[in-house]
């Protein structure tokens, strides 16, 4: 039997302040990546806002700042939800936010999104999308543009830096559609102060004739990343503070080979300087990237020194995840391989200065989860 003695003595413990950068440790050290809800660490900060007060404050702030990571629609719930016990000022309010309600690399939602059916089905392996335009809705479009919507509008004041893997292309004015782009349009509109905007695969249109969001609404908008847009020089151009546009897929991509898109993009910016004021000139140089599979070296193009265009050949990444496609799945492959490669450096926070870099990253990395 130990004596009273020995019970009484003080049990070892780490200082606070040790203890905090520890679990500051559990962040990324890259402020810009977003973990998702399956990573370790994560699940750890996640478990240390269960023990006592101070702990808990430090590793909620953590998980707001680096863990804002929806792809199902019980997560959009939670975490509008969470959202709400937050008041306008607290500081913990997120200033990034990764919205996949569409098949990434993680599993699928678990609950049906009006997108097609093959993004809620069990891929036959990573990264799959077929071609297929069934729509399966198990929740009415309505009812997810209100819960998207109320989460942007929710953000707005803060938020910063949105990456969506959402196909609203793919979205038909069937099965309540239209109800859903009408409720996800004025969300986005609201995001006035958005700095960094990805759209991964997808166009980001909310139907024909209606202006752009991110050139009407963002005013502060630096960076922006679509898939397969209508290249449209003029609103980049006359944007003020876009410096960075990141494409994958071109849909016209003849007219980057026959040099049309040097002359467009420099007629555009020519045009604009010409316009505008002396101080509005002096903005930072604009650079526009290209990310395919070319299956070519790429070349850095410099239409009269106005802008950098670059190509960016990505065909030999993830080479073991699309190892089994044929020849006949050449094309979709050409299609995935980029867009796996935009959603993973947007979650890293590299995107953009890896892409204007203007060549293909070949330093390995694991993927985020």
């Amino acid at each position: 039997m130990e004596s009273p003695r020995a019970n009484d003595a003080p049990q070892p413990r780490l200082p606070q302040e040790l203890l905090f950068l520890i679990i500051e440790s559990l962040a990324p050290s890259n402020p810009d990546a977003i973990l998702p809800s399956s990573h370790e660490n994560t699940k750890c900060l996640l478990a240390l806002t269960r023990v006592c007060r101070s702990v808990s404050q430090l590793a909620s702030k953590l998980l707001w700042r680096s863990c804002p990571h929806i792809t199902s629609l019980n997560q959009a719930q939670a975490f509008a939800a969470a959202l709400e016990c937050l008041s306008p000022d607290d500081p913990r309010r997120p200033t990034s936010l990764f919205l996949g309600l569409c098949r990434g690399d993680e599993a699928a939602p678990t609950a049906n999104w009006p997108w097609p059916r093959h993004f809620n089905e069990p891929a036959p392996h990573p990264g799959y999308v077929s071609s297929s335009d069934m729509l399966d809705l198990g929740f009415s479009g309505s009812v997810i543009g209100n819960l998207v919507q109320g989460i942007l509008l929710s953000l707005a004041p803060t938020l910063r830096r949105l990456i969506i893997n959402m196909p609203l292309a793919a979205v038909s004015s069937a099965h309540d559609g239209d109800s859903l782009m009408r409720l996800l349009r004025p969300g986005f509109e609201a995001l006035v102060n958005l700095e960094e905007f990805t759209s991964v695969g997808d166009s980001f249109s909310f139907r024909s004739g209606s202006p752009e969001v991110w050139a009407t609404c963002w005013p502060k908008l630096r960076r922006l990343s679509l898939g397969s847009p209508v290249m449209n020089f003029k609103l980049m151009a006359s944007h003020p503070n876009l410096e960075t546009v990141v494409i994958s897929r071109h849909s016209s991509f003849h007219l980057l080979m026959t040099g049309n898109v040097k002359s467009y993009l420099a007629r555009a910016l020519n045009t604009q300087r010409s316009n505008s004021t002396p101080d509005s000139q002096a903005k930072v140089p604009f650079t526009l990237v290209f990310v395919d599979a070319f299956g070519s070296s790429w070349t850095d193009l410099r239409p009269n020194n106005v802008a950098r265009v670059l190509l960016m050949d990505v065909g030999n990444r993830f080479a073991d995840t699309f190892s089994h496609f044929n020849e006949l799945d050449r094309d979709r492959k050409k299609v995935l391989i980029p867009r796996r490669w935009i959603q993973q450096h947007a979650l890293r926070g590299t995107l953009w200065e890896t892409a204007s870099a203007g060549y293909d990253e070949r330093s390995d990395f694991s993927l985020l989860g």
